[in-house]
Order: structure tokens, then C-alpha cells, then sequence
């Protein structure tokens, strides 16, 4: 695997030890920090409140800020509440951990993120999704009085299938359960606008909980939870939130002022994938998922071809450093129609 680094923001084009090249890789979906004036929102938001806030958000000074993101998120989402934190992963972490203590049973899909891993058991399921499905159902029609829950990524980043969940409507109705989604990879792609997949996964016998991080899509340095205001308010008095800092307040506030921008790039990012996707939809080796910024392809091969062409595209071993490479062409709101043309051109050749 090839390095390539780079000492200035990623944009439509890195340049890595004097060579520039067309970049196709990480996971700013909108391409938010390419937009000048949400970034001139964030540099007067940051005179405002300083680079950082090292302060509790249980401490008796509180930023207003926090408070009215929170509630715009949530209500935006769908959700009853909504709660900030530092990353994603911490986001996701205290979600699953407060959720174990009061299920009788947690059940985590194959593709779920470490981060609401309940066990901290990584990527080990070689169950398929569908296989996992059945499961569930199986296991819900042994169980009575119970409360069990069920725990999945909104989209599997790295096979390309976004989920539908619609299978929990067979669900035996002698128990009660909860579905706590990872919408890393959903927000600002997938979903209710911007603010990812929560209203589309309404069940009346399902309490819906989404969790994840804001700096992909979205670009903005936290992560969130949103469900039901009786399990926020849990979540609040968790020590892992209590003592925590919160992210960088200047973000947020930029945000509250620019929510514009953010639907201007999602509409920019759905049709550069319209259009890449019309331009390989001829070409049997590339796997998409519809709607989602990403496509893939097995042949390693291509990954140096497109280097050797000026296109770098994400390619690494993940989860596990065993693993083999995902190659994987992302793209985002601030590419331009030429930049597809010129990948799609060299791809349908090879």
C-alpha cells in the first residue's frame, strides 16, 4: 500500500511530494470544508468562542450553543432529543453501554462499527446480513417479557448495502425492543435531509435510537445521539458524557447560521453521483449502492492505474491490518463534472 502525504486540506485535488492528484478518498461526503463561506462562519464563530471550550457540559457555565444544536438536530431528525459529544465513537460507545444495562439481550449485526460494539469484540460475525435477520426473528419468537436489543450500522460503508430494517415489523409482539443504528455513514447522505436515517425507522413496536459521527458527511468535529427524550436524559447523567469536554463550540455555531450550505452540497453530492453513476453503469466491476457516495471495485490492479493516471482513490486494509484492501471511489460534493469524466473514462477502459 502506497502512502501519499500531504501538509494542506484535502480538496478536489491533493498535491503529495510535488504531484498533484484528483482525490477520491475519505469520507467528506458534502465536501462542507471546500465551501468558503461556511468556512468564513466558522472563523468568525471561532472569534466569538475561541478555539476551544475545556469545560464540562456538566459544569454550572454552559455554552448556549450545544443546547440549541442539540435541539435543532434532533428535531430535524424526527427524534424526541438529541445529545453532543466529542466524537463519534464516544457518541456511539455510552449509546450501546446504557442501552446493555437494561436490555436482557443485546443482539450486534455483522457489519456494526467497534464503536456500539457492546463488548468491544471488533469486526469477528461472518454472518451475512440476511443470515443475521433471520436470526433475530428466530430468537424474538423464543423469548417473552423481555427487552431486546438490536444493534447495526444504517449502511455497510464497505459492501455497499444500506439497510431497510423493514424485517422488524415480524417481530413476535411478547417482547420489547430497541434499535440503536450507527448513522456515521448516513448523515448528510442517507435519510431525512441532512440529519440521517431516525424518521424513516418508525416502527410502533421499535423504540429508534441513531448514534454516530458528525465529522464525515457533515464535516463538523462531535458526534451525537438522538432517540427518545427518556434515554437522552439517561445519557446525560452517564459519567463518560458528564466529564467529558465537548467538541469545539465555533462549529456548531456556524452550522446553526449555514444549514444552507450543507443542502446546497447534498444536492450538489446526489448528482455527482447520478452522473458517475450513469457513466459506469455499463462497467460490470463497479458495485454501487443506490444514493450512496461510494463505488467499489476488486481488481487491485486499478488501484496504481489510476495513480499512475493522477486519481488517488481510498485503498487500505480495514478493519484489521491482516485484511485485504477496500478500494473504494468516493465521491463528494465538491468534485466537478470533468473530474467523474476523467475517472469513469479510465475505469470503462481497463
Amino acid at each position: 500500500m502506497k502512502h501519499y502525504p500531504i501538509d494542506s486540506k484535502p480538496d478536489r485535488s491533493i498535491t503529495s511530494q510535488t504531484e498533484e492528484y484528483l482525490y477520491f478518498s475519505g469520507t467528506n461526503y458534502l465536501g462542507i470544508g471546500s465551501v468558503k463561506e461556511f468556512e468564513d462562519l466558522v472563523v468568525k464563530a471561532i472569534r466569538k468562542y475561541g478555539l476551544n471550550h475545556g469545560s464540562s457540559r456538566s459544569s454550572n457555565v454552559q455554552l448556549e450553543v450545544y443546547g440549541k444544536f442539540e435541539q435543532l438536530f434532533a428535531q430535524e431528525a424526527g427524534a424526541e432529543a438529541g445529545l453532543l459529544f466529542s466524537s463519534g465513537f464516544l457518541a456511539g460507545s455510552v449509546a450501546v453501554q446504557t442501552l446493555k444495562k437494561t436490555a436482557d439481550l443485546v443482539i450486534v449485526s455483522p457489519d456494526a462499527h467497534p464503536a456500539i460494539q457492546p463488548n468491544d469484540a471488533g469486526f469477528i460475525s461472518t454472518m451475512s446480513m440476511e443470515e443475521w435477520e433471520k436470526d433475530c426473528l428466530t430468537i424474538s419468537q423464543g423469548y417473552k417479557n423481555k427487552h431486546i436489543a438490536f444493534v447495526s450500522n444504517a449502511v455497510d460503508p464497505l459492501k455497499l448495502k444500506v439497510h431497510s430494517f423493514d424485517w422488524m415489523k415480524k417481530l413476535s409482539p411478547k417482547n420489547r425492543y430497541t434499535l440503536l443504528i450507527d448513522d456515521s455513514h448516513a448523515f448528510g447522505v442517507l435519510g431525512q435531509g441532512i440529519y440521517g436515517t431516525y424518521s424513516q425507522f418508525n416502527h410502533p413496536n421499535v423504540a429508534v435510537i441513531t448514534c454516530g459521527s458528525l465529522g464525515k458527511g457533515l464535516g463538523l468535529p462531535g458526534g451525537i445521539v438522538l432517540g427518545p427524550k427518556y434515554f437522552i436524559e439517561k445519557l446525560q447523567s452517564e459519567i463518560k458524557f458528564r466529564t467529558a469536554s465537548p467538541p469545539p463550540p465555533a462549529f456548531f455555531e456556524a452550522f446553526l447560521n449555514g444549514t444552507h450550505h450543507f443542502e446546497r452540497q447534498r444536492i450538489k453530492l446526489q448528482d455527482n453521483v447520478s452522473y458517475f453513476h450513469h457513466l459506469t453503469t455499463d462497467n460490470p466491476d463497479i458495485h454501487y449502492a443506490d444514493g450512496y457516495p461510494v463505488f467499489t471495485f476488486d481488481n487491485e490492479e486499478w488501484v496504481s492505474l489510476l495513480s499512475e493516471n493522477g486519481i488517488i482513490i481510498s485503498s487500505f486494509p480495514y478493519p484489521f491490518l491482516e485484511d485485504p484492501a477496500v478500494n473504494r471511489i468516493v465521491v463528494s460534493g465538491y468534485h466537478q463534472k470533468s473530474d467523474l469524466e476523467k475517472v469513469a473514462a479510465i475505469l470503462n477502459s481497463l
